[in-house]
């Protein structure tokens, strides 16, 4: 837990290269910049054991790079109140145990991938305070079965279409 501790520029990669690593909290710091070369990192440790990976209310100003799918193991990942923007990557759907997603409060203004459907321990999304466009279809939420709330208001206009049924709609707050 490395949580409020003044750190500050960008994250060291070699913090990927502890393979055992299951908990890292970076959470209010000053960290900044983009997130990729430190994802990457962890692709020096194919069976990484990283589970839970807290970089919320930093200053990360980059789009969410598709090495995200590396951390094959992740159960919670909160990337909330940064500044990230463009669209979730595709690669999202290889975090198959997640069971939170938060990346609400950032600038994030794309579409959100089909591939988010493939999360089926996802329990908590929290996509709010964005501004996403596109559509979103009974095809992202196909094997989301377990999934009991998602928060995805926005004060900004937001140009994303629900096509779900009623049933997917409940959950949406």
């Amino acid at each position: 837990d490395l949580s409020n501790m003044g750190f500050k520029g960008l994250i060291p990669k070699g913090i990927g290269n502890m393979c055992k690593l299951k908990i890292l909290n970076l959470f209010g710091n000053i960290l900044d910049g983009g997130i990729e070369e430190f994802l990457r990192s962890f692709s020096d440790c194919p069976n990484n054991t990283l589970e839970s990976l807290d970089l919320s209310f930093n200053l990360f100003t980059s789009q969410l790079p598709a090495s995200l799918g590396i951390l094959k193991n992740l159960r919670y990942l909160n990337l909330g109140n940064n500044y990230f923007w463009g669209s979730i990557p595709k690669s999202i759907g290889n975090l198959s145990l997640l069971k939170k997603l938060d990346l609400s409060y950032n600038h994030m203004n794309g579409s959100i991938p089909e591939s988010l459907g493939q999360l089926s321990e996802l329990v908590d999304l929290y996509l709010s305070a964005n501004s996403w466009a596109g559509m979103l279809t009974e095809s992202h939420m196909l094997n989301l079965t377990r999934l009991k709330y998602v928060s995805i208001y926005s004060e900004e206009p937001m140009s994303l279409i629900f096509n779900v049924s009623s049933e997917w709609l409940s959950l949406i707050h």
